[in-house]
């Protein structure tokens, strides 16, 4: 039977754990999660969302090129809306990447998704043309009756 340690017992033994030891089983990372549970469950909740996946898609863009979108949900209208979540910092080749999708497969709705401070999100369209300069209003992003990067109120407030 093999010896199975934690990370910590691993570590005082000084065996290095490898990378993926720490890294949580969702396999998000913190910005995702965070979209997930401050956007995705709630929007779900209200009745916002039908539903709502982690990387359910992945899609050739061409050759061995593949991109998946962190999220997919489905509006109250049945649109399926395809959802990727960046940081402050967007890759050339993601964005390509994003672009490329969304003029392939047109039929989704295609947003990008950027966290705006510590409490709001930025959210752009992504369509044939590219990805929207102005941000668009998203209501089950941006909640009701919050413009975008409005902080919410405080619980009990």
């Amino acid at each position: 039977m093999p010896l199975r340690l934690t990370t910590a017992q691993a570590r005082a033994l000084g065996i290095r754990p490898s990378a993926r030891a720490d890294r949580p089983a969702d396999g998000m990372n913190r910005l995702e999660r965070g979209f997930r549970d401050a956007v995705l469950a709630p929007a779900l909740a209200r009745g916002q969302l039908l539903a709502y996946w982690r990387e359910p898609l992945k899609f050739r863009l061409g050759g061995r090129c593949w991109f998946c979108p962190d999220f997919a949900a489905i509006e109250p209208d049945g649109r399926l809306v395809l959802v990727e979540v960046k940081g402050g910092w967007f890759r050339d080749d993601a964005k390509v990447k994003t672009k490329v999708a969304a003029a392939t497969y047109p039929h989704f709705g295609w947003l990008l998704v950027f966290r705006e401070g510590r409490h709001g999100w930025q959210t752009r369209r992504v369509d044939g043309q590219g990805i929207g300069r102005e941000p668009t209003r998203v209501a089950w992003i941006h909640g009701a009756g919050r413009a975008p990067g409005e902080r919410p109120a405080a619980p009990g407030h």
